[in-house]
């Protein structure tokens, strides 16, 4: 009997939206549940990316769902993660260059400088959702992806974070594209033209799955902006 994985992608844009994807769980058809639009409640597949999910405001009263318990993390080569990071990192940058999102990125998007400090940050988001069974914007301290980011003595004008669980990296990547054009989404912070450099850390589970942040910055262009408020 074939059974589907959960697979699950959030995003936060701008640190002001977030939406949840989650796939079927072991058991469920991907036609089941509701697709959730700030507020608007529509069949499942109606509104969203397809198969089964919610979407949530971030912020808002209702959480992430959690992994049913704490994954333990796999002991990769870490060249092999490392190959894994610069795939999505020119998955990312092949989508703000084509000419087909030319509208979206009003063909200003350059391509994201990778940036060390920040994929360090992203790499112990993943590992932290992973180790303590959240999945999230925000971890159980209650800190942001703004607050990760700047305690890390990262300055940043402008920050966004996307998040998956997945089976594979283009798979969670073909995802977050597949997302509504012109809509505050995954896809819109792969494609915003502000945002400057990026860091992503990838970790897997023993089961083999794939825990994915991508850290988005746009760079401060003075020392007012480094460390905001």
């Amino acid at each position: 009997m074939n059974v589907i994985r959960a697979q699950i992608a959030l995003i936060a844009a701008g640190l002001a939206w977030a939406a949840l994807v989650c796939g079927a769980a072991p058991g469920q058809t991907e036609a089941s549940g509701t697709w959730q639009h700030f507020g608007h409640v529509a069949p499942a597949g109606a509104n969203g990316p397809g198969g089964s999910g919610a979407w949530h405001h971030f912020g808002d009263s209702g959480t992430a769902p959690k992994a049913a318990l704490p994954e333990t993390a796999h002991a990769p080569r870490v060249a092999g993660i490392a190959s894994l990071e610069t795939e999505m990192l020119e998955l990312v940058n092949r989508a703000r260059l084509d000419p087909a999102n030319a509208a979206e990125t009003r063909g200003h998007a350059l391509p994201l400088k990778w940036n060390a400090s920040l994929a360090t940050v992203a790499r112990e988001h993943s590992r932290d959702m992973l180790m303590r069974g959240y999945f999230g914007h925000d971890d159980p301290d209650g800190k942001s992806p703004g607050m990760r980011v700047k305690a890390a003595g990262i300055g940043w004008q402008a920050v966004g974070e996307n998040i998956a669980a997945f089976d594979s990296i283009e798979g969670a990547e073909t995802a977050f594209m597949n997302e509504p054009r012109f809509a505050h989404n995954h896809r819109a912070n792969i494609l915003n033209p502000k945002y400057t450099e990026i860091g992503i850390g990838i970790v897997q589970s023993r089961s083999g799955r794939y825990y994915i942040t991508q850290e988005f910055i746009e760079a401060p262009t003075d020392l007012r902006a480094a460390f905001p408020q």
